[in-house]
């Protein structure tokens, strides 16, 4: 009885010291999801035939939020048919994502607009893809435009949006 106490306390001590080294602030997010750690203590006791198993669970949450990153230049294509977008992003192995980017720029008085979207899965490393906008109404002009890329995360459906202003310039 003795020994399944002391491997009780070894367990308790063992997942607290682990609890207190998890990260905190910066790296933990609302969008997390949670991690189990499960510590099981060796079987104790043999000389007795008694066997003690001790589990502890330690709940903590790491980071998988995305990193969205529009590249410049901004490129029109056949005069002003189209953009082309490079953006660069990391979202964790393993996971679904959907990435988006429109663009609207103000042409007299109407309004060009063009939008892309793709899904794939994440590879946990820096990945880049390169976005044809294609002009709907109007075609772009070689000056400024609004933009707004979106990467959404699956299965929890987390997301990082990215906006502002950008120069077209002629490719």
């Amino acid at each position: 009885m003795r020994t399944a106490k002391v491997a009780v306390a070894t367990a308790l001590v063992a997942g607290a010291t682990f609890a207190a080294a998890l990260p905190a602030g910066a790296d933990v997010d609302d969008d997390s999801q949670p991690v189990v750690l499960e510590i099981q203590s060796p079987a104790v006791g043999k000389t007795r035939g008694a066997v003690v198993e001790v589990t502890f669970a330690v709940n903590c949450r790491v980071a998988t939020r995305a990193v969205l990153e529009l590249q410049q230049p901004v490129l029109r294509k056949a005069r002003g048919a189209a953009v082309e977008m490079n953006l660069r992003f990391t979202c964790a192995a393993g996971r679904w994502y959907t990435l988006s980017a429109l663009l609207n720029q103000r042409v007299g008085p109407n309004i060009a607009t063009g939008s892309h979207t793709r899904s794939e899965s994440c590879t946990g490393a820096e990945q880049r893809a390169t976005f044809v906008v294609l002009a709907e109404d109007h075609p772009f002009r070689a000056r400024s435009s609004y933009y707004r890329a979106s990467i959404v995360l699956s299965p929890d459906y987390s997301r990082v949006d990215l906006e502002g202003e950008v120069q077209l310039v002629n490719g």
